[in-house]
């Protein structure tokens, strides 16, 4: 079965049949070069949008008009894969966010000219050739993320691109040059242009990053995170910390919880309703700034570590240990008295887990028909005791379970 790369290829020698120039475009090229695996092709052309719409319609393809106006559709292969077919265009006015663009006699160079950075203005052919206007292939070499052209005229374009810049700087692992931060520096006013859903998605894409650290210090360099939340005073966190989170999925979620736990709740409602979050995600971030309560909780017994333990799960789900507690434990570092009670609750999950997650062996009908406690709320309360109990390894069969539920039954003259 052809794999979506050798379909692209199709995808040119199609075009290629009919007369017009095709490429492979942008970060496809990008990450071939890099090494990195991609599923997402697309394909730049001379041919009129219109021309590549009947062309494909005639070889049976699917075609979805997603982009029309700026000379851009979708053609479908039956295996399903799909691929993004732009004819070249240069922009002839911008407002900061959207352009309009002309296709008219445009060349591939002019095409080039008006992508983002050096390393996403690259071309290859069918047979693998790469066209490189603007020495793109030696900036990946560099490790180096640079604006085409006049980065100023780029940004202006398009201030998305300065959260590109960051993002791209994460998710690579690339240095920005001097040049590009200026020019960012310059012009973060722009990023008022910007919708909360694409901040949001850039934000989070960054985060989840291999050096998102050392790419939210260049946003905080260049005044890129007071701009976006200027709740936080990023001045009390310690950037270079956060690049400590151990956490294997959803990092983002624990890295803005560990910033959070440095501010004040009225900040974080801030922080929170700046983004465009999923209703459980925000549940999470308020409840990561409520957690260094913790240290006014009285914590002596596993039940107490797990009743916390539970809230988190409640809230964050199964991933919560590892969204909460980490950025927890990194807070803990200023507070020796928090330090200590957040230890025990990790050591607890660690030991007695599989008592919290497992099935208590004594249910509300066995309370009913075994103890003899009335239907109604005292069941409830019988159970919740001899949850406890349970945790703390007071007992473990259901016989002994029963035996316990009378004795809490009775003394409260239940029964």
């Amino acid at each position: 079965m052809p794999g979506p790369r050798n379909i692209a290829i199709e995808v040119l020698k199609i075009l290629n049949s009919k007369g017009y120039e095709a490429y492979l475009a942008g970060g496809c090229v990008r990450d071939q070069l890099l090494g990195r695996e991609t599923n997402d092709y697309d394909i730049a052309t001379n041919a009129p949008v219109e021309t590549v719409c009947t062309i494909f319609k005639q070889k049976d393809w699917k075609v979805v008009a997603t982009g029309i106006d700026h000379g851009t559709v979708t053609v479908v292969h039956k295996l399903g894969d799909t691929f993004e077919v732009t004819t070249y265009r240069k922009d002839l006015r911008t407002d900061g966010r959207r352009a309009e663009v002309s296709h008219d006699q445009v060349t591939i160079e002019e095409d080039a000219s008006r992508r983002d950075f050096t390393i996403n203005a690259m071309y290859q052919d069918k047979q693998g050739k790469v066209l490189d206007f603007f020495k793109g292939s030696e900036d990946i070499k560099s490790k180096l993320l640079r604006f085409v052209g006049d980065p100023i005229e780029r940004i202006k374009e398009d201030y998305l691109r300065i959260l590109r810049l960051f993002r791209f700087s994460s998710q690579l692992s690339f240095f920005i040059t001097k040049e590009a931060l200026e020019a960012s520096k310059n012009n973060m006013k722009g990023l008022e242009v910007i919708s909360t859903e694409r901040i949001t998605k850039e934000w989070s894409l960054l985060l989840n990053g291999h050096s998102y650290a050392s790419a939210l210090d260049s946003m905080e360099e260049t005044g890129a995170l007071k701009q976006l939340f200027p709740q936080i005073k990023w001045a009390d966190i310690k950037l270079a910390s956060l690049s400590r989170l151990q956490v294997r999925q959803n990092r983002d979620l624990a890295v803005m919880a560990a910033i959070l736990l440095k501010t004040k709740e009225s900040s974080a409602d801030g922080f929170i309703s700046a983004l465009c979050l999923s209703k459980n995600h925000q549940e999470v971030l308020r409840l990561a700034v409520s957690l260094p309560d913790i240290e006014s909780k009285t914590i002596q017994r596993p039940s107490d570590a797990m009743q916390i333990l539970d809230r988190c799960e409640q809230v964050g789900g199964a991933e919560a240990y590892e969204q909460l507690f980490m950025p927890l434990w990194l807070f803990c570092a200023e507070h020796p008295q928090l330090a200590t009670k957040i230890k025990y609750i990790l050591e607890v999950e660690q030991k007695w887990g599989h008592l919290r997650r497992g099935k208590m062996p004594v249910d509300g009908s066995d309370l009913m028909e075994k103890a003899g406690i009335p239907e109604g709320p005292y069941v409830g309360e019988c159970l919740q005791e001899l949850r406890d109990l349970y945790r703390n390894q007071v007992w473990k069969h259901q016989k002994d379970g029963i035996k316990l539920a009378i004795d809490i039954a009775k003394e409260k003259k239940i029964i």
